[in-house]
C-alpha cells in the first residue's frame, strides 16, 4: 500500500490437457504447460506517464512432431512493455510505445504453437504457447509466439468541445514485426521464408460512444509483407460495427 502509484504483482498458473496421450495418424498430442509471472503496472512524472511491464517464463512438457511417444520439455519466455503519456491538453489525447517479445523454436517448420510441424523430436521445445490478450494489430494479427513486435500509437478527442461529439475518438498504431528465431515458424503460415523481418502494419481507427448505450467503430489496417513471406503484396482490413448494451 506505500507503492502509491506502483502495482507490482506475480502469478503461477497451470493447465493440463486433458486429452495428453492421444494417438491420432500415428501421431501423439498432448500439451501441459506452466507459467510464472512477474510484473508491475504505475505512473511516473506527476501520473503523466504510465508503464506495464511484464515477463513470464513458462515450462512442462509436450509431444514432437513425431510418430515417437517420448514427451519433450517446454522452456519459453515472454516479456511485454509500455510506455503511455498522457498529453496535457483539452483533447485528452495520448501518445504510446510497447515492445512484445517471445521465445521461439528454430527446429519448428510450420507451426510455432501446434503439434503438426511443431518441435522437433529429441529437442527442448522453446516456442512460447501463452494465454490472454495482446494488441498485435487488425491484419497480421500474428500469435506471441516467436515474436517481436514494437507498436507506436497515438489517440486524441478532436471534437470533445462539442457535446454529441465529445466521446468520439480517432488514433493510429503503427506495428513492425520479427521472429525471435529466424529459422522458426510464426503463426502466420505464408511467412515461409528462413527470414526474421515479418514487416509492417498501420492501423487506423475511430470510436463514437454516440450514447452511453449505443457506439459505433471503425478501423482499417493495411500489413506490408517482409522478407519472411515470399509475397511481398499488402493485406488490407477493413472493419465497421455498432454496438447496442441494453
Amino acid at each position: 500500500r506505500g507503492w502509491v502509484d506502483h502495482t507490482p504483482f506475480v502469478y503461477y498458473y497451470s493447465q493440463d490437457d486433458q486429452d495428453a496421450g492421444m494417438v491420432r495418424d500415428d501421431q501423439v498430442f498432448g500439451y501441459d504447460s506452466r507459467y510464472v509471472g512477474i510484473g508491475s503496472r504505475g505512473k511516473f512524472f506527476h501520473r503523466d506517464l504510465q508503464y506495464s511491464c511484464e515477463m513470464a517464463g513458462e515450462f512442462g512438457k509436450s509431444y514432437a512432431f513425431s510418430d515417437e511417444p517420448d514427451r519433450q520439455n517446454i522452456h519459453a519466455w515472454a516479456f511485454d512493455s509500455e510506455l503511455r503519456y498522457l498529453v496535457p491538453d483539452r483533447r485528452a489525447s495520448q501518445l504510446s510505445l510497447g515492445y512484445l517479445l517471445t521465445s521461439g523454436d528454430s527446429d519448428r517448420d510450420y507451426s510455432p504453437t501446434n503439434t503438426i510441424g511443431g518441435n522437433r523430436a529429441h529437442t527442448v521445445d522453446t516456442s512460447f504457447s501463452g494465454w490472454g490478450f495482446r494488441d498485435t494489430g487488425l491484419v497480421l494479427a500474428p500469435r506471441p509466439s516467436n515474436l517481436g513486435a514494437v507498436r507506436l500509437g497515438a489517440s486524441t478527442f478532436p471534437l470533445n468541445e462539442y457535446k454529441a461529439l465529445e466521446r468520439f475518438q480517432v488514433g493510429s498504431n503503427f506495428y513492425i514485426y520479427h521472429k525471435q528465431q529466424a529459422g522458426g515458424a510464426a503463426s502466420d503460415t505464408l511467412s515461409t521464408q528462413h527470414d526474421s523481418f515479418l514487416g509492417s502494419e498501420i492501423d487506423l481507427f475511430a470510436n463514437w460512444q454516440i450514447t452511453s448505450d449505443l457506439a459505433w467503430a471503425v478501423h482499417y489496417g493495411v500489413f506490408m509483407p517482409g522478407d519472411a513471406f515470399h509475397s511481398q503484396r499488402a493485406r488490407q482490413l477493413f472493419f465497421t460495427g455498432l454496438t447496442l448494451s441494453f
